[in-house]
């Protein structure tokens, strides 16, 4: 489990937004999970989600690995 930091620098600061995602972001995050794997919002979505811009692209990371991907996404383009 996360835990705070000593440093000044890096301290958990609460956001109190609510991050709506496209469907398409959503149901990539859900396969993932629903396979048993984790899968995080990363990169300029969250960014642009906490500077209150619109998001353009989202970027998920996950703890599975490119031959698992390609399992649960037959179809994408590697």
């Amino acid at each position: 489990a996360p835990t705070r930091s000593t440093d000044s620098r890096s301290k958990w600061i609460p956001i109190e937004k609510t991050l709506v995602l496209k469907p398409a972001a959503n149901t990539v995050i859900g396969e993932l999970n629903a396979a048993g794997f984790s899968a995080y919002l990363v990169g300029g979505a969250v960014r642009d989600f906490l500077l209150g811009r619109p998001m353009k692209d989202y970027d998920v990371a996950t703890d599975a690995s490119p031959d698992e991907v390609s399992e649960i996404f037959p179809d994408a383009i590697e």
